[in-house]
């Protein structure tokens, strides 16, 4: 009861925060900040099957580039035999979504993997390597290259350029980009659809936008190409509620506790009469 209750209180808070998100938004264009914290679960036929965290670790300065740290960590329900996934992944990119660095490890029932892929914003080059254990072996399951084209992206920093996108256009075009995933560039259409609703989360009313991810090849677990969200239509731009087709019908991905960021010192903020929300 407690845990329902604390949920409860971080999500309501968290769009509170917003209209003092408002304000800063002008300085500050992201639609996320350090700290800020979203766990999801999948449902499959009304069970839990795994649940999403994904978090801003923080933002570091780096070569005179400052970076955003994100990560995203996916565990399955220990309870539900069929699967076992023990994830987490880092990525870093720039102010403009524009990936560095993304950094993989996980385990399945059978074997462990690790990865790296690294974006080169000078060279225009893609790296990158992925090994796998099984028992004490290690081996080196593939090395990749390719060019770093516009709009291409690793899998966790997709998910931060699709907010920051919608936050800043706020339009229905549709977006054509690329993910960079097991050693391969494949492309991702993201179409926002011509209407509003509202959607009911806790005890208040959200306004939200629905959103199609068209994904071109066929993802993990046979997941089909078409992955349906209603996102936030607010200055956080959050995904709230979705629905993933694969093999065995659909899966629901849903919204269990958000924790809103506090937003970082701005040197320029003090020019433009704009008042920093207060630390949490």
């Amino acid at each position: 009861m407690y845990r329902i209750f604390a949920t409860v209180l971080l999500l309501i808070q968290g769009w509170m925060g917003v209209s003092q998100a408002e304000s800063a938004g002008k300085v500050y264009q992201a639609p996320f900040y350090p700290g800020e914290r979203i766990v999801y679960v999948a449902e499959y036929m009304s069970m839990e099957v795994a649940r999403v965290e994904f978090q801003i670790v923080g933002i570091i300065d780096t070569l005179n580039t400052t970076l955003f740290h994100a990560r995203a960590i996916i565990q399955s329900n220990t309870r539900v035999p069929l699967i076992f996934v023990r994830d987490q992944y880092d990525a870093y990119f720039d102010m403009e979504c524009r990936p560095y660095l993304h950094i993989g490890k996980g385990q399945r029932r059978n074997y462990a993997f690790r990865l790296q892929y690294r974006f080169d914003q000078e060279t225009g080059t893609i790296t990158g390597w992925e090994y796998r254990q099984k028992g004490f072996e290690e081996k080196l399951r593939g090395k990749y290259e390719a060019p770093l084209e516009d709009a291409i992206f690793d899998p966790l920093t997709l998910f931060y350029y699709i907010r920051t996108f919608l936050k800043n256009v706020m339009s229905y075009e549709r977006l054509k980009l690329q993910v960079f995933a097991n050693g391969k560039s494949r492309r991702v259409e993201v179409r926002p659809r011509h209407q509003m609703k509202k959607v009911r989360l806790v005890k208040q009313e959200l306004l939200v936008f629905p959103l199609d991810l068209k994904l071109k090849f066929k993802g993990i677990a046979g997941i089909r190409d078409l992955i349906k969200f209603v996102i936030s239509a607010d200055q956080k731009v959050i995904p709230v509620d979705g629905e993933l087709r694969f093999m065995l019908g659909k899966m629901r991905i849903r919204l269990a506790e958000y924790v809103p960021g506090n937003l970082p010192f701005v040197q320029s903020a003090d020019k433009t009469n704009i008042t920093a929300p207060a630390s949490r």
